[in-house]
This record gives C-alpha cells, structure tokens and sequence, in this order.
C-alpha cells in the first residue's frame, strides 16, 4: 500500500463520518442535559429525505410545509 492510497482513504473516512460526529456531539450535549434520545440516525433520514423531496419538486412553499408536516409525524 502506498501512501496515497492511504490518504485517500483517511480522506474519504473523515467526509462520510462527518455527519456522525456533529449527530453525536448534538446527543452529547442533550444528554448533559438529562434528555436521552436514540433516534439520532432516524432523524437524520428524515433530514435527508426532505433534501431529495425538494430536489424533486422544486417547489419552495411545498417543500416548507411538508418539512413541517414530515416533522410533526416523526416527533
């Protein structure tokens, strides 16, 4: 193994954990709090699935009020 293979993967580990990292230090913080939540990973789906929704429509007030919607029903 060479070195630039090496440091490409280290480069691609650190984008794709990137959004792990900022879930975790969220639940880190709530959880000092007193407040423990396991759906870190389920809201984050969610999340994604209203980018790909706007993505396909297009349609700025549609996607605002079904963020708003999606939301309520996961919560």
């Amino acid at each position: 193994m060479n070195i630039e293979l090496i440091i490409g993967i280290l480069n691609i580990v650190l984008i794709s954990t990137t959004p792990l990292v900022f879930a975790g230090i969220g639940e880190l913080v709530t959880e000092k709090s007193g407040v423990l939540n396991l759906g870190l990973e389920g809201l984050m789906l969610m999340g994604l699935s209203q980018v790909l929704l706007y993505w396909y429509s297009l349609e700025t007030i549609f996607f605002f009020f079904a963020s708003i919607i999606s939301g309520m029903i996961l919560s």
